[in-house]
């Protein structure tokens, strides 16, 4: 009956995708089933990453200090974050906001990370990623987060059907000086850690064809294909999988995988959490 419902959810994702012309090239797609994985793996060269990476670490953003500190005492190191955040400008400002945010999670929200009790999806929106991704996003004067299950607008110029998603990253701008409309430039969906594939798989759907959707609102507008590449994030729990979706040709879309992470624990593994920083970074620097 398991593999039954696997083989379902694979040819589901196949035929919704291939119905709007979108190609997933990411880790584990069952499009490499369906096309081999010699023609795959070619495919993926020749379709790779199109996001600029982003290693705000290796010049940027100095945060050695704080990751020191919050392997002793959790406290003291978002002092030190809140310290360096108020002294800091701009961009270097807010990534130590990011820091005292989590900080502040696994102080007092460490709770949700406990495999044992009944973590909703909601937990992980309200206490965990949706500060980091507000902090993330705090400096964007002219895009926000949405949350709370929306179509896209975007939708009305593709002949695809859009869906609701859980997070959409919106510019708001007035049309002839008097209606405002929001424009989509990307999207998020969220699951719980222990969520089903079938759940998973049909997120990925929803994003792919959201993102499908944005790209043909910005060709109808007249932007240059070449430059709309949409990034979306699907996060399961305290993972998170950034993906982007292009226009390759007419009528042919490819989405890619374009970096993961997964939220650290506890103090004494703080500086994996760069790997998250760096992928929210990359997700808003589009």
């Amino acid at each position: 009956m398991y593999i039954i419902y696997v083989a379902s959810t694979k040819v589901y994702f196949i035929l919704s995708l291939g119905a709007n012309g979108i190609l997933d090239l990411s880790k584990n797609s069952p499009h490499k089933d369906l096309l081999g994985s010699n023609v795959f793996n070619i495919l993926q060269k020749t379709y790779p990453p199109s996001l600029t990476s982003m290693d705000i670490f290796e010049d940027i953003v100095c945060v050695s200090d704080i990751e020191k500190k919050a392997k002793i005492d959790l406290s003291s190191a978002r002092a030190y974050a809140n310290k360096k955040e108020s002294s800091a400008k701009g961009f270097e400002s807010t990534i130590y906001d990011v820091y005292s945010e989590y900080l502040k999670i696994l102080q007092f929200k460490k709770k949700v990370f406990r495999k044992d009790l009944d973590i909703t999806e909601g937990d992980f929106a309200v206490k965990v990623w949706g500060p980091i991704l507000e902090s993330t996003m705090r400096d964007e004067e002219e895009i926000r987060l949405k949350w709370g299950d929306s179509v896209g607008d975007s939708s009305g110029v593709s002949k695809s059907i859009g869906f609701k998603v859980d997070v959409r990253a919106v510019y708001d701008r007035f049309s002839a000086r008097k209606n405002l409309k929001e424009v989509d430039t990307a999207n998020v969906e969220m699951a719980r850690a222990d969520a089903s594939i079938g759940k998973i798989t049909s997120d990925r759907t929803k994003l792919f064809i959201e993102n499908k959707c944005v790209i043909d609102r910005l060709v109808f507008e007249g932007i240059n294909k070449e430059d709309a590449v949409i990034p979306c994030l699907q996060i399961t729990g305290p993972r998170a999988i950034l993906y982007s979706v292009r226009l390759v040709a007419n009528g042919l879309y490819v989405g890619t995988e374009e970096r993961r992470c997964s939220l650290v624990r506890n103090g004494n593994d703080i500086s994996n959490f760069r790997h998250a920083v760096n992928l929210l970074q990359t997700f808003r620097v589009r």
